[in-house]
C-alpha cells in the first residue's frame, strides 16, 4: 500500500505539468475555431483531477486499496498526457498549426481526445472508490462503532468545493438525523454497518476491518421508497462484497430510477462489474 500512495506527488506533478503545457497549446490554437474551447475544457478536467489527487494526498482515510489503483492508473495515463501536449505545444506540433493538420489530419488532436477519455474514465475510477471510502469509523466500547462526524463533514466540504454537490462520501448518508453524541460521533446500528462497502478500516487497537462488521444474528435490511431521478446514479447497497449475505432478510419494494436514472438495489460483489457499468451509462 505504501509503495502505491508514495508515487501520489508524481501524479500531482504531472497533472499540474499538463496544465502549465495546456495553457501553451492554447496559445498555440488560439485562432482557431472551437479549439480554444476544447482545450480550456480538457484543462479543466485535469485541474480538478489534480485537486482531488492532492486531497488523497492529504488524507490518509482516503487512501485505500481500490484508491491506491485508481491513483496508479492516473498516473499512467496523466505521464501520456504530459508527453503528447509537449508535442502538441512544440514548434514541431501545433505551433505550426494548420499547415501541418493539412499534412497529418487531425491525429494529434484526435490522440488528445482519446488520452483525456481514457484520463475521464479514471477520475471516474478514483472518485467512486473515494465516495465509498469508509472515512473515520471508530469501534467504541464492546462492539459499537462510531463515525467521526466532523472529518467526515470536512471531507465532504472540500470534495463538493472540487467535483460538485454529488461528490461526497457515501458513508455520510448514515449521518443525516442521526443524534451525536458529545465528542461529536455518531453510532451506528447492524443494519447501518451492513450498509458500509468494505472499503476501509475501523480504527482501534485491534484495527479492526470492516469484514469483521458483518451481521450475523438475523439482522435485516430493507431498501424502499428510493428514487432516482434526472440521469443520476443511486446506490442504496455496498460496492465491492456482498455484506449482507448474512443477513436474516432482506426486503427491497417500491424503488423507482426515472428519467434515464440507474438505481443499485442489491450488492455489487465485484467493483469491476460496477464500474463497466458505470462507463456503460456515460457511452
Amino acid at each position: 500500500m505504501a509503495e502505491i500512495f508514495s508515487t501520489v506527488a508524481s501524479v500531482s506533478a504531472v497533472l499540474e505539468q499538463s496544465i502549465k503545457l495546456f495553457e501553451r497549446v492554447h496559445e498555440a490554437v488560439k485562432r482557431q475555431k472551437e479549439l480554444p474551447r476544447l482545450i480550456w475544457e480538457y484543462q479543466s478536467v485535469v485541474s480538478r483531477l489534480e485537486s482531488i489527487v492532492n486531497l488523497v494526498r492529504e488524507e490518509d482515510a482516503l487512501k485505500t486499496p481500490h484508491v491506491g489503483e485508481s491513483i496508479a492508473q492516473i498516473h499512467d495515463v496523466g505521464r501520456g498526457l504530459k508527453d503528447h501536449l509537449e508535442i502538441m505545444g512544440s514548434p514541431q506540433g501545433l505551433v505550426r498549426g494548420f499547415f501541418r493538420q493539412l499534412l497529418h489530419g487531425k491525429s494529434l488532436w484526435n490522440k488528445l481526445e482519446s488520452i483525456m477519455r481514457d484520463l475521464e474514465s479514471a477520475k471516474l475510477n478514483l472518485t467512486i472508490h473515494i465516495q465509498i471510502s469508509n472515512v473515520e469509523l471508530t469501534r467504541g466500547v464492546g462492539a459499537a462503532v462510531h463515525i467521526n462526524t466532523v472529518t467526515v463533514e470536512e471531507t465532504n466540504r472540500r470534495l463538493r468545493e472540487i467535483d460538485g454537490e454529488d461528490f461526497q462520501l457515501r458513508i455520510s448518508q448514515l449521518l443525516e438525523g442521526r443524534p451525536r453524541n458529545d465528542d461529536g460521533t455518531v453510532a451506528l446500528s447492524k443494519d447501518n454497518i451492513a450498509f458500509l462497502p468494505r472499503q476501509g478500516s475501523v480504527a482501534d487497537s485491534g484495527e479492526t476491518s470492516t469484514s469483521d462488521l458483518t451481521p450475523t444474528d438475523g439482522a435485516s435490511r430493507r431498501v424502499m421508497g428510493n428514487e432516482a431521478l434526472s440521469h443520476s446514479l443511486q446506490m442504496n447497497t455496498p460496492v465491492g462484497v456482498d455484506v449482507w449475505k448474512d443477513l436474516g432478510s432482506v426486503v427491497i419494494e417500491n424503488n423507482k430510477a426515472m428519467d434515464g436514472s440507474v438505481q443499485w438495489n442489491y450488492p455489487v460483489e465485484s467493483v469491476d462489474v460496477f464500474l463497466a457499468a458505470i462507463e456503460t451509462m456515460r457511452k
